[in-house]
C-alpha cells in the first residue's frame, strides 16, 4: 500500500507550461522594485498617454526595463536606442534637404507644382525649422544618453519624482516628435502645392497620395492597438499560469504530506 501511494505521488507532475523555473523565480525576486514614479498611472486615459510616451521615448510600453540596468537586455536596449537615433538623423537629413530645395529654388514647371505660393512656402519653412531643431536635439540626446547609460546613472535617475520622470521621457521623445511634425508639414506643403495645380491628373494623384497617407496612419494605429491588446492578454495569461503553477505546487505538496502522514501513522502504531 505504501509503495503504491509513493508511486502515485511521484508520478504526479505539473504540466511544463505551468511550471516556473526556480532560476527565473530567484532572478525575479532579486530584481529591485520599480519606483512608483516610474510606473504607469492608474487612470485609464493617463495610463494610455504614459504608454504612448514610453513608446515614443524608449520604444517600450513601460519602464520595467529600468529595474535592472546591468544585464544583457539593458545593453541590447541601449544599442537599439542608439541605432534608432542614428537612423532618425538620416531621415531628418532627407527632410532638411527636400525643404531646402523648395525654399531656395523656383519650380521648373510652375503650373504643375507651384510650391512657391504663400501657404506652401510657409509650411516648408516650418518643416525646415522643426527638422533642424530635431537634428540638434537628437545629437544632444544621443551624447547625454550614451554618457548616462555608460556610467550607470540610470540607477539614480529611476528614483526621480513623477514630474522629473515625465520630463525625462519628453526629452527623450522630443527628437522623434520633431521629425514627425517636420515630415507632416513637408507633406502638407507638397500636398497644397500639387492640389493648386492647373493639371487635373496632378490633383488626382495628390488626392490619392493624401488618402494613402491617412490610410497608413489608420493602419498604424490599428496594428498598434492589436499588438498592445494581445500583449495585455499574454501578460494576464502568464500571470494566471504562474499563479496556477504556484497553487498546484502547494496543493501537491500538501497532498503528499497528508498521504505520508496517513501511511506513517499505522506503521508507527
Amino acid at each position: 500500500m505504501a509503495m503504491s501511494v509513493h508511486s502515485t505521488s511521484e508520478s504526479y507532475q505539473l504540466p511544463e507550461s505551468c511550471q516556473l523555473p526556480a532560476e527565473s523565480q530567484l532572478a525575479k525576486s532579486q530584481l529591485p522594485e520599480l519606483p512608483e514614479s516610474c510606473r504607469a498611472p492608474h487612470h485609464p486615459i493617463l495610463n494610455s498617454v504614459f504608454k504612448i510616451l514610453c513608446i515614443i521615448a524608449v520604444s517600450r510600453t513601460s519602464l520595467d526595463h529600468w529595474r535592472d540596468t546591468k544585464n544583457k537586455e539593458w545593453e541590447q536596449h541601449v544599442s537599439m536606442m542608439t541605432n534608432r537615433f542614428q537612423n532618425s538623423n538620416i531621415t531628418a537629413g532627407l527632410v532638411i534637404a527636400t525643404t531646402t530645395l523648395f525654399l531656395s529654388s523656383q519650380p521648373p514647371v510652375e503650373h504643375l507644382m507651384p510650391y512657391t505660393n504663400s501657404v506652401s512656402y510657409i509650411f516648408a519653412m516650418i518643416s525646415f525649422g522643426v527638422a533642424l531643431l530635431g537634428v540638434i536635439s537628437r545629437a544632444s540626446v544621443l551624447v547625454i544618453y550614451e554618457t548616462c547609460t555608460t556610467h550607470q546613472d540610470m540607477d539614480t535617475l529611476k528614483y526621480m519624482s513623477r514630474h522629473q520622470v515625465l520630463a525625462l521621457l519628453i526629452w527623450l521623445a522630443y527628437p522623434s516628435i520633431c521629425l514627425s511634425v517636420a515630415t507632416c508639414f513637408l507633406f502638407m506643403s507638397i500636398f497644397i502645392a500639387c492640389f493648386w495645380s492647373d493639371n487635373r491628373i496632378v490633383s488626382i494623384i495628390t488626392i490619392s497620395g493624401c488618402v494613402a497617407f491617412l490610410l497608413n496612419g489608420a493602419l498604424t494605429l490599428y496594428v498598434f492597438g492589436v499588438i498592445a491588446g494581445q500583449k495585455s492578454i499574454d501578460d494576464r495569461k502568464t500571470a494566471c499560469a504562474r499563479a496556477e503553477s504556484v497553487t498546484s505546487a502547494g496543493r501537491h505538496s500538501f497532498r503528499s504530506r497528508n498521504i505520508q502522514r496517513a501511511v506513517d501513522g499505522p506503521t508507527n502504531a
